[in-house]
């Protein structure tokens, strides 16, 4: 019985932190833009599509069911997951934007990100790198 009590609280605990997960939006560390948290959510829905020096904006998201991406979209975004692929559906069948590009880990989203200056994507704030720049955590 006090064991199963224990374990119980354990999970309590360990659930509440993973619920708390920090998240960092991140870009290329000579990438010198600044964006509100309002213009990130913006970026992310690509109703904002450029940096306001003109340049692309590539945008991408862990893959759906990671637990940052949830908190991310939960936070950020406002959106469920089935609400962001049906958002993201409309967009790429009406040809408004590109398919969104999923990764798998944190530390592949720093590979890409120090690699395109014009990238922006969001982490696991504990896995941030001076590889990369942080523009905002949630």
């Amino acid at each position: 019985m006090r064991f199963t009590k224990f374990l119980s609280t354990c999970l309590l605990v360990t659930l509440c932190s993973v619920a708390q997960a920090e998240v960092a939006v991140i870009v290329h560390k000579d990438n010198s833009v600044e964006l509100s948290k309002g213009k990130i959510k913006r970026v992310f829905m690509k109703k904002i599509k450029s940096f306001e020096n003109g340049n692309e904006i590539h945008v991408v998201s862990l893959k759906e069911g990671h637990p940052i991406s949830t908190e991310f979209n939960t936070r950020v975004l406002k959106k469920t997951a089935s609400k962001l692929k049906s958002y993201w559906s409309k967009l790429t069948f009406t040809g408004q934007a590109k398919p969104m590009e999923y990764i798998d880990t944190s530390e592949e989203m720093i590979s890409k990100v120090k690699a395109d200056p014009n990238m922006i994507a969001y982490i696991d704030a504990n896995k941030v790198t001076d590889e990369v720049r942080v523009l905002a955590t949630f």
